[in-house]
């Protein structure tokens, strides 16, 4: 009775809030799990009908417990970073921030802080991604959080992992508006937790629980020969526990005995760091738990690379010679004090290491079990424990005020079953809103549509900087045919940087896959005998870029992922590159030059076919890393540099400034330019980063340094993606020290989340995938838009014709120019704005849903008549809507009317 009558209380309380004004909401909640288009595509249930995730399955939640309390506006994470400002946000009284994966604009971080400081209300949900955020402490957008950004450690890496893994969060100010009420026992086990300790002044809502450390003793390593010749084979402990004992075992110097081992609050213990050798190998590891009452449990965990269990010596269900074991959680009973847990570990290669727990039947945590590194009760000195951390906490900072939750989201990797399962998530969710948008005092804008004229001016007598034309470049361009061809041949790509693996693919040796693993020649590295080069990969490689007009760039893509294996025996990897394997590295990219280029320095048939060497895909660049991979870069530019003039060698970079000025300083001298992947940035802010590292360069006297982006891409779809294209390269074409940018990627691809793409591969729910090899506009827009744009730009200026218009309506059209063997190109733009329907000045409460501009073309001198078109896209398609417009003979001058609408390009090119 009492439950009913709560229930009634607070149904009464959501009908008199929502005859208030509503709150409005603005979300900012990830790139691609939030967008319906998204959503229709990849995350369908089993009747195919599109689920609903991030921030529209927390408004769905929403506003099913509070009917019509908010009004939601969404926006991709990327519109946020380029175009949010104060004067946004100032028609909203709660902002809620979650799945942030790139680095925060200063502009972005500024209109928050002031925001809440002002009397609004910031959400942040940070997820299993929130560092990469944020890389430095002190930022305007920290100021406003109710918790401490992490200290980096001594190389300038954060901790940001709660000590802790699925876990029940613990009540710590239960009266709270935001957590009152709620019914907390029902709710689901959260994944993960950041650490995010809150400041002075805050309040703590929700904590994680203190958790023991886990108690194991390990023992080993035993042979597993062949990555599984131990499975079958029962060691010493297997039929008995002797935590006393010790084993000779042939191929160790010394005994094996039982050592201590704590697996944190996560549960993993990694034996990599434990036992050695850590390949072909097989331990075991024995941990004893206190239970106050006999019961059933749910054992769960996994291995890498396999795992056997045991519960008071009784094996857990599961088929010992298939990988993994047992299934991964069986069923067992506990006793009633002591039992014992045994499990036994595999490894084949890489990482090794285990998780094992025990949990109540529905797969919750138990918080009563005591467990001990011996078949008794530990004294208290002896138990570890990880101590509680903040999950939900809450402040007031000037007139607003803000939360951080440190794993509560809507259904995402870290909080799925949290907010799909919990009966109150929506209540929860509600409250929150409710609370920390209480103090808004927001600005809401009645807007009218005002009319603007712009005059814009392009001088094709006054030549700028040249155009890299591989900054129209896209990755994966290889066995293009029928339909794929015609649409890629569309967007001229002659010039374009077509990348390569020819390391992983085109060099015999043991078969791997589908591919071949290459394998180290001789015993002289100075000497090139790669007799079992695969040359007619090699040579079909090159003579489909020479047939597509595109520039070949060898990448040495296995570096970085286990191959080549003479460089990863053992266990070594990046980190452990000696001499001799730089040696070898550089042998194998000699090898292939000299193929490719048909001989080396000073040979009369020498050519210049391959002109690009681009050292790494994204290896792990770091304080243990650099060292090795200053070897390989040396190594490499020293005997590329001497073998095959005009190669370029190029190193990926890593992402701290630190790390960088690490590589300059020991390799610079030998690096011609820096491949990056700056997935989730803004052309803007990546290159504000690169300025830094091209200003560090000059300092050390490399005043050569060129950039390439081997891969670029955001994590949108639609026509936020096409925005994004499209500013990017209005960014990317003034660049002198840019040899290219490659769009990520030519075909539909998917990677596991994520889709990329420019043509559509033909595979995906039939209502909304293309025809094989057909576009994927949003991506294949923009390179249409700007097929054109060649050989060098030409002076541009824009000014606003209408006295009264607003001047920051400039800062949304952009305009270049170029000129091309006669060609003549102009490119207008008008981006996203707010909310993709044009500029708005709040202040002036005028919208610009279309701009007339009027394109003065200044010509140079032509003694024939020209003919002039102009072209459109949107990212939803594309079309020429004049054409063969007349130009007379002699003419110097030309006026192009455009009436420009949001989210369109326009194309004038004059021949």
């Amino acid at each position: 009775m009492r439950r009913s009558i709560v229930a009634l209380s607070i149904a009464l309380a959501y009908e008199a809030l929502a005859a208030q004004k509503p709150i409005q909401v603005l979300m900012t909640t990830g790139d691609w799990k939030d967008q319906p288009w998204y959503q229709n595509l990849w995350m369908r249930d089993k009747a195919g009908k599109p689920q609903i995730y991030r921030g529209r399955y927390i408004e769905q939640k929403v506003e099913a417990a509070a009917p019509g309390r908010f009004a939601f506006t969404h926006i991709p994470n990327y519109i946020a970073q380029q175009y949010l400002d104060a004067d946004y946000l100032s028609q909203f009284d709660v902002l809620l921030i979650g799945d942030i994966m790139v680095h925060l604009s200063d502009q972005f971080q500024t209109a928050v802080r002031d925001f809440v400081k002002n009397g609004g209300g910031l959400v942040y949900c940070a997820n299993h991604k929130w560092g990469i955020g944020m890389k430095v402490k002190g930022q305007p957008f920290e100021e406003a959080l109710p918790t401490v950004w992490p200290e980096a450690n001594e190389w300038g890496e954060f901790e940001n992992w709660v000590d802790v893994e699925n876990f029940m969060p613990d009540l710590v100010s239960r009266r709270h508006p935001i957590v009152k009420g709620l019914d907390w026992a029902t709710a689901p086990p959260l994944g993960r937790a950041v650490n995010m300790p809150a400041k002075k002044g805050a309040t703590v809502l929700l904590a994680t629980p203190r958790v023991a450390v886990l108690p194991w003793q390990v023992i080993g390593p035993w042979p597993n020969p062949d990555g599984t010749g131990g499975w079958d084979v029962a060691y010493e402990p297997e039929k008995k526990v002797d935590l006393a004992a010790s084993y000779k075992v042939e191929g160790q110097k010394e005994p094996l005995k039982w050592q201590r081992a704590k697996a944190r609050g996560t549960g993993v213990l990694d034996l990599n760091k434990l036992l050695t050798p850590n390949d072909n190998a097989c331990a075991y590891a024995v941990l004893y738990v206190r239970s106050p009452n006999a019961r059933k449990v749910l054992c769960s965990g996994w291995a890498d690379d396999g795992l056997k269990a045991w519960l008071n010596g009784k094996q857990l269900p599961g088929d010992p010679k298939k990988n993994g074991a047992w299934p991964g959680k069986a069923e067992a009973e506990l006793t009633r004090g002591w039992n014992e847990v045994l499990v036994k570990v595999i490894e084949k290669t890489g990482w090794w290491g285990f998780k094992f727990e025990l949990l109540t039947p529905d797969g919750k945590p138990m918080s009563d079990l005591a467990c001990s590194y011996k078949p008794s009760a530990m004294r208290a000195s002896e138990q570890e424990y990880v101590e509680p951390a903040p999950v939900l906490t809450a402040w007031d900072f000037g007139k607003g005020r803000a939360v951080f939750s440190a794993s509560i989201f809507a259904n995402d990797e870290q909080s799925e079953k949290f907010g799909q399962t919990w009966q109150d998530f929506g209540k929860y969710y509600a409250q929150l809103l409710e609370w920390v948008g209480a103090n808004s005092t927001n600005k809401k804008a009645t807007l009218k549509d005002a009319q603007a004229e712009v005059t814009a001016t392009v001088d094709f007598t006054r030549p700028l900087n040249a155009i890299a034309p591989g900054i129209f470049s896209i990755h994966g361009n290889e066995d293009i045919k029928d339909v794929a061809l015609q649409h890629y041949m569309a967007l001229h790509p002659k010039g374009a940087i077509s990348r390569g693996y020819p390391d992983a693919t085109a060099i015999e040796g043991t078969p791997k896959g589908d591919k071949w693993e290459p394998e180290s020649d001789n015993d002289d590295p100075n000497v090139t005998d790669w007799s079992r080069i695969n040359k007619k990969g090699i040579d079909a490689y090159i003579a489909e870029c020479k047939a597509y007009g595109t520039e070949p760039i060898l990448c040495c893509h296995g570096i970085q992922y286990g191959s080549p294996k003479w460089m990863w025996k053992d266990g070594h990897g990046l980190s452990d590159a000696t001499d001799r394997d730089a040696a070898e590295v550089a042998e194998m990219v000699a090898a292939f030059l000299e193929h490719a280029n048909r001989g080396r320095k000073g040979s009369p048939t020498y050519e210049l076919n391959v002109k690009y060497v681009d050292l790494g895909n994204e290896p792990e660049l770091d304080h243990k890393s650099l060292p090795g991979w200053v070897r390989i870069v040396k190594a490499v530019g020293q005997r590329v540099h001497r073998d095959f003039p005009g190669v370029l060698v190029g190193s990926y970079a890593p992402y701290q400034m630190r790390y960088i000025r690490q590589l300059l300083d020991e390799a610079g001298g030998e690096i011609d330019w820096l491949s990056f992947h700056p997935y989730g940035w803004t052309a803007s802010e990546f290159y504000r980063f690169t300025d830094e590292i091209q200003a560090y360069a000059r300092s050390k006297g490399l005043k050569n340094l060129k950039l390439m982006i081997t891969e670029w891409d955001f994590w949108i779809q639609g026509r936020e993606k096409f925005d994004y294209m499209m500013t990017r390269w209005y960014a990317s074409v003034p660049r002198e020290d840019l040899l290219g940018t490659l769009h990520y990627r030519l075909w539909q691809y998917v990677e596991p989340i994520y889709m990329f793409g420019i043509l559509w591969a033909g595979w995906g729910p039939k209502d909304v995938v293309g025809p094989k090899g057909t576009p994927i506009h949003d991506a294949y827009d923009a390179y249409w838009i700007w097929r054109d744009f060649r050989g060098r730009r030409v002076a541009t200026a824009k000014a606003l014709a209408t006295a009264d218009a607003s001047p920051r309506l400039l800062d949304h059209l952009h305009l270049d120019a170029s000129q091309s063997d006669g060609k003549l190109n102009a490119l207008l733009y008008y981006d996203w704005a707010y909310g993709g329907t044009g500029y708005k000045d709040y202040a002036k409460g005028v919208a610009y849903p279309k701009v007339k501009v009027n394109v003065k073309l200044a010509l140079p001198p032509s003694t024939a008549a020209r003919k002039l078109t102009v072209s459109k896209a949107t990212g939803e398609g594309f079309e020429v809507v004049a054409k063969d417009v007349a130009i007379p003979a002699g003419a110097k001058e030309h006026v192009q009317a455009i009436e420009a609408e949001p989210l369109t390009g326009y194309s004038v090119v004059i021949e």
